[in-house]
């Protein structure tokens, strides 16, 4: 469906969302009910902010904490170019063929991070790659306060209508942004450093470069407040559970190295390694469904003096 172009988004008060329509870069438009923007890397960069490399130490983490870490090996498995990603999931979502949160390998891991993270006082949420926004739609039914609002960001357009329909019944609650180059650094320039109680991604760091993964924990730690929460899931090594998902993971591993685009893109992680000292890990989960290992990790943004 045509994507219309007004003047100006509005909440449901009524009142304009901040500066969407007026930044440089960035293009608002409505496809549905759900406030929804579409951003560039050509966005103005945030005054007086460098972007986070390796070695950097990031000025929202305590005592000048890392939001990566940059002694981690680094990866050098094929990864898909932001542009492959997009199309790979752009193909899938037309059948809205995505629903890891509701899959058997996924669906067991999404129970795991809902049961460890605590959503009971939050204002906001934020989510980096909310796909169709199948878990978007099940937190703000059931995880939610009534209160709260639920921002997410993806790259492929197709899952960004998909999820812009399936949440319209939260209109006034939700905010979609469309990142069409995958750009994480650049995603989300209006939403206030420290503003956020829960920022979450299920598998979507297990298909991006070791660069892109820093930018996203770059970001985490500069929308969440102190003490917020980091929820992530992905794929990880079977041989951490045992000898039969061991095997499977191998099979996936060389499907990978073959034909990345056959399975998403996504390869087996220790989510463990690219955690900076800014966090805390307050709890780690291995959680297998389908012969498939998935890791998910909650932790605490810290706060100085930790």
């Amino acid at each position: 469906m045509p994507l219309a172009h007004p003047p100006a988004l509005k909440s449901a008060s009524g009142s304009s969302v901040k500066n969407l329509s007026a930044l440089k870069g960035q293009q608002a438009f409505r496809g549905s009910a759900v406030k929804t923007a579409r951003c560039h890397s050509d966005a103005p960069s945030r005054p007086n902010r460098p972007l986070f490399r390796p070695g950097m130490a990031h000025p929202q983490c305590s005592s000048g904490g890392f939001a990566a870490n940059a002694k981690k090996a680094p990866d050098t498995r094929r990864v898909l170019s932001r542009k492959d990603a997009r199309e790979v999931y752009d193909k899938h979502g037309v059948k809205d063929q995505v629903r890891d949160s509701e899959s058997v390998y996924g669906g067991p891991a999404t129970e795991a991070l809902l049961a460890a993270t605590d959503f009971s006082n939050a204002r906001r949420v934020f989510e980096f790659g909310h796909g169709s926004g199948r878990l978007a739609a099940r937190l703000l039914r059931q995880y939610l306060p009534a209160d709260c609002s639920y921002v997410g960001v993806d790259q492929s357009e197709v899952m960004h209508g998909l999820a812009s329909q399936r949440l319209a019944p939260f209109s006034d609650r939700v905010e979609l942004l469309l990142v069409s180059d995958g750009e994480p650094s650049t995603c989300a320039p209006h939403i206030p450093d420290g503003s956020v109680d829960v920022f979450v991604s299920t598998y979507v760091l297990d298909l991006l470069s070791d660069e892109d993964t820093a930018k996203v924990l770059d970001l985490a730690a500069r929308l969440l407040k102190p003490e917020g929460q980091l929820a992530l899931t992905g794929l990880t090594f079977g041989s951490r559970v045992g000898l039969l998902l061991s095997v499977a993971t191998w099979v996936w591993e060389l499907v990978h190295w073959v034909a990345p685009r056959t399975v998403g893109g996504c390869r087996a992680q220790n989510l463990t390694e690219y955690l900076g000292p800014c966090w805390e890990l307050r709890s780690i989960n291995l959680v297998s469904g389908g012969l498939i290992t998935s890791e998910v990790l909650v932790c605490r943004k810290k706060i100085p003096g930790d």
